[in-house]
């Protein structure tokens, strides 16, 4: 059985998380949908920020956690 690094885990939920509200907000939803889907990216926007800086500080390379987060940034949500 394969040991699945922690950090690794995080990434692929984040990016799960993220297909799964890209997909929602291009079907019909209500307002408040809209909003509670952007305060929780908002949350993982700011948990990956401080995953990051743990990261950086153990030394280890950071890029997939910025690829996400310019993921989240550059998108129109709204």
């Amino acid at each position: 059985m394969d040991v699945v690094d922690p950090f690794a885990r995080k990434v692929r939920v984040y990016r799960d998380i993220i297909s799964d509200y890209t997909s929602k907000l291009q079907g019909k939803i209500e307002p408040a949908e809209v909003h509670e889907i952007m305060v929780k990216l908002k949350v993982i926007e700011n948990e990956i920020k401080e995953l990051s800086k743990m990261t950086l500080s153990s030394g280890k390379n950071t890029a997939e956690l910025d690829e996400i987060l310019d993921e989240i940034q550059s998108r129109n949500f709204a």
